[in-house]
C-alpha cells in the first residue's frame, strides 16, 4: 500500500481524510493493528511525495481554487476571466486583509447563500480567540476546507510515531475543551477552530490509532461545562489511569501550565475522589461530564496515598515525572514568545522532552506541520503542505505601500487595501534565513490573504520550506511613532529575565502597556514571578530596588534601534516593570473566557491596548510592585539583539 509519486491527489487525500469504515469498525484488535501500520505508511508516502514537487502541487491547487471560486461575486470585480493560471491571478487581484473581505462576510452572517467569497456552500463559521484586540475574527468555512484540516491533522500523528515510536503502548493526556457555539442571524453555527474539530464527524469517527488514546472519552471533551470543571476532570482520568499516561499536552504552552498549577491548588480534592471513587460536587456540577468520568473510577485508597505523599511534598520541582512515571513527552507550541513558558515546564516536568506536533494553523486554515516534532523546542519548524492552500510570501523589510483602488467599480468606488510594490514570491522561491509575511488563497474564498504572521525559513522538509513563526506582524506598543513588536519585546524580557537566576526566580508570564498619562509616554511591562527551585527564599512579589533597575536597562538595550534612538532624544520615557501578585494572569484568562475567548485557543496577550478598560483594570487589581528606571540612556547604547521592525 504506496502512493505513487503521480498518483491522483484527490485519491491520495481520501487516503488521510476518510473515517471509520464498517468493515474496520468490525476488526479484532490484531487486525486493527496491521491495519493502523499499512494507513501510515501510505500517509508517510504521501507527505513525502507532495514536498518533493511543491511548485507543481502548489499550481494544481491554485488552478482548483480559482475554477471553483473564479465567479464568486468577490473575485469577479477583478476580472479574471475564467483564468486559473499564476500570473494573471497575480497581476490582477490584490492582497487583502480582514477588512476588505468584511462586507462580504456580513452578507454570509445575515444569510446570503449566493457565490459571494466561494462556489461551495458555506456550512460554518469559524471565530479567532481575539487575543490581539478582544475581538475574534470571523471566517466562513466550506465542507472542503474542514475536510483539509482534517488532512492534516491525520498527517501529523505517523510523523510523530516515526520520530518517536513506542507511543502506542501508552496514552495521551490533552487539555482540550469545546467553547460555546452561537448562530449567526442567518442561521450558521458560529464557533471556535478547536470546537468545530472536536465536534466534526472526523473526530469522533477518527480512524483506530493507538498511539491516540485519550485518558479522557470524547464525551468530557464535547462537554459544554465552565472551563474549571472539564479540566478537573481531564486531571481526575489522567491521575486514575497514570502509570498508563505517556504524553501530555495543549494546544499552547500557557494552556499546559494552567492546567499544572490548577492540579497544584486542587490536588487535595482529586486525591479524595480517587480514594472514595466518587467525584466532588463542588469541583465537577456538571451530570452529563460526571457520568463519563464514574466509569473509570473505583475505590482505590492505595493510589490515593500514593499521589499525596507526591503532591504533598515541599517541592513541586519534577512533580510531573513523579505522578506520571512513563511520561515520554509534553506537547505543546513553545514557540515565538510562548518560549517564555519552557522554564516552567522545565521545572513541573523534571525537563521531560517538550514536542511539537501542533499545527502551523489560525482560524483561518490549518497550513503545516513539523515533520520532526521531537527536536528540541528551539529547533522546531513547520513546513507547509503544499495541497492544502496556494500560499505566498513578501519578503520582510522589502514592501512599500502603494493606494490601489478596486479593479471595478461593482464595491461602490471602495478603494482597496494598500497592495506591496516588491515582489511577491511563491513558495518554491524562498531561501533560508530570511524572513516573509506569508498570504494565503484558500477554498473558502481567502485570496492573496495576510494572516499577519512573520515567517523564518530555517531549511527544507525535501523541496518544501521549513519555517518558524518568528511575530505577529501587528504592531504590540508604540509611544511616540516607533514600532515594537511581539519578538522585539520577548528577547527584551528574556534577556532582563536571566538577571532573576540568582534569586531562584523566573518569569512566570508578562504582558505589556504604554502609559501615555504623562507628557512623555513609557512602556509598561508586566510580570508575574514564581520561584525556580524549592530553596528559593525570595519573595516574588518584592524584588530589590538594584535588581530592578538592571532589568529596567536591560529591557531597554535590547529594544529595537528606532525605540533606542527615540529613549536617547527624551520622546519616550523610561520603562517601568510592575511585579503582579500570584494568580493575575490567571484572572485575565478567566476575563477572556467569560466575554466568549476559547479556552483551548487563548494565549496571554503580549501587547494590551490603552483602551481596554477591563483588562487593564485587572492588571492594576493585581500589581504588587511598581518601579520606573530613573537612570539615563548610555551615548553609545550598544546595537539590540536583534531588530524586527518591518
Amino acid at each position: 500500500m504506496t502512493l505513487k509519486p503521480e498518483a491522483n491527489e484527490e485519491e491520495a487525500l481520501e487516503a488521510v481524510t476518510r473515517e471509520t469504515t464498517p468493515a474496520e469498525a468490525s476488526m479484532d484488535e490484531p487486525e486493527c493493528y496491521k491495519a493502523w501500520r499499512a494507513r501510515e505508511r501510505v500517509v508517510i508516502q504521501y507527505l513525502e511525495d507532495v514536498t518533493k514537487r511543491p511548485g507543481r502541487e502548489q499550481q494544481r491547487m491554485l488552478e482548483h481554487i480559482l475554477s471553483k471560486n473564479g465567479d464568486c461575486e468577490y473575485l469577479r470585480q477583478f476580472g479574471l476571466n475564467g483564468a486559473t493560471d499564476v500570473k494573471t491571478f497575480k497581476e490582477r487581484v490584490p492582497v487583502s486583509e480582514y477588512k476588505d473581505i468584511w462586507p462580504f462576510i456580513q452578507r454570509v452572517l445575515n444569510g446570503d447563500f449566493s457565490p459571494v467569497l466561494c462556489g461551495d456552500r458555506i456550512v460554518e463559521i469559524l471565530q479567532s480567540s481575539g487575543t490581539t484586540n478582544g475581538k475574534g475574527k470571523l471566517h466562513p468555512v466550506t465542507e472542503e476546507d474542514l475536510n483539509l484540516r482534517t488532512t492534516l491533522w491525520n498527517i501529523m500523528t505517523p510523523a510523530l510515531n516515526r520520530a518517536m515510536p513506542g507511543l502506542e503502548k501508552g496514552k495521551c493526556v490533552f487539555f482540550y475543551s469545546i467553547h460555546t457555539s452561537i448562530l449567526t442571524p442567518g442561521g450558521l453555527v458560529a464557533q471556535s477552530a478547536t470546537t468545530s474539530f472536536i465536534k466534526s464527524k472526523s473526530f469522533k469517527e477518527r480512524l483506530f490509532n493507538p498511539s491516540y488514546r485519550l485518558t479522557s472519552p470524547d464525551g468530557v471533551f464535547n462537554a459544554h461545562a465552565p472551563p474549571n470543571e472539564v479540566m478537573y476532570a481531564h486531571l481526575l482520568l489522567a491521575l486514575v489511569q497514570r502509570e498508563e499516561v505517556m504524553r501530555m499536552g495543549s494546544i499552547f504552552a500557557n494552556g499546559l501550565v494552567r492546567a499544572i498549577r490548577y492540579l497544584e491548588e486542587f490536588w487535595p480534592d482529586l486525591c479524595e475522589d480517587i480514594r472514595n471513587g466518587t467525584v466532588n460536587e463542588g469541583r465537577l456540577r456538571a451530570e452529563h461530564i460526571k457520568r463519563e468520568v464514574v466509569g473509570f473510577l473505583r475505590a482505590d485508597p492505595p493510589r490515593a496515598d500514593a499521589l499525596r505523599e507526591i503532591c504533598s511534598s515541599e517541592s513541586w520541582e519534577g512533580i510531573l515525572k513523579r505522578i506520571w512515571p512513563n511520561l515520554k513527552a509534553l506537547d505543546t507550541v513553545t514557540a515565538g514568545a510562548s518560549a517564555i513558558y519552557i522554564p516552567n515546564l522545565d521545572f513541573y516536568s523534571g525537563k521531560v522532552p517538550i514536542i511539537c506536533t501542533q499545527f502551523y494553523a489560525c482560524t483561518e486554515g490549518f497550513f503545516g506541520i513539523n515533520c520532526e516534532p521531537t527536536k528540541p523546542p528551539e529547533e522546531n519548524a513547520y513546513t507547509l503542505i503544499p495541497t492544502i492552500a496556494y500560499y505566498e510570501f513578501i519578503p520582510v523589510n522589502s514592501r512599500r505601500r502603494v493606494s490601489r483602488p478596486a479593479a471595478s467599480s461593482d464595491d461602490g468606488g471602495r478603494e482597496r487595501s494598500f497592495q506591496y510594490s516588491a515582489d511577491i514570491l511563491d513558495l518554491t522561491q524562498l531561501e533560508i534565513g530570511h524572513e516573509y509575511e506569508i498570504l494565503i488563497t484558500t477554498v473558502s474564498g481567502l485570496c492573496r490573504y495576510s494572516v499577519g504572521d512573520i515567517l523564518k525559513v530555517v531549511g527544507f522538509y525535501n523541496a518544501t520550506p521549513s519555517f518558524q513563526v518568528v511575530r505577529r506582524k501587528k504592531t504590540l506598543i508604540s509611544v511616540s511613532n516607533e514600532k515594537t513588536d511581539e519578538q522585539d519585546l520577548f528577547l527584551a524580557v528574556t534577556a532582563a529575565a536571566k538577571l532573576l537566576e540568582p534569586l531562584h526566580l523566573r518569569v512566570h508570564d508578562y504582558t505589556s502597556t504604554a502609559d501615555l498619562s504623562a507628557k512623555v509616554g513609557h512602556y509598561v511591562i508586566f510580570w508575574e514571578l514564581a520561584k525556580s527551585t524549592s530553596n528559593s527564599t525570595s519573595s516574588c512579589t518584592d524584588l530589590p530596588e538594584d535588581v530592578l533597575d538592571d532589568c529596567c536597562e536591560i529591557i531597554e538595550t535590547n529594544l529595537n534601534d528606532v525605540y533606542s534612538e527615540y529613549r536617547r532624544e527624551g520622546f519616550i520615557g523610561a520603562v517601568e516593570i510592575r511585579i503582579l501578585k500570584p494568580g493575575t494572569f490567571d484572572d485575565l484568562g478567566k476575563h477572556a473566557f467569560s466575554i466568549g475567548t476559547s479556552v483551548t485557543q487563548y494565549k496571554t496577550p503580549r501587547g494590551i491596548e490603552v483602551t481596554n478598560a477591563p483588562v487593564l483594570a485587572i492588571l492594576e487589581a493585581g500589581t504588587a510592585l511598581r518601579h520606573q528606571w530613573q537612570g539615563t540612556p548610555d551615548p553609545n547604547w550598544h546595537q539590540p539583539l536583534q531588530s524586527s521592525r518591518v
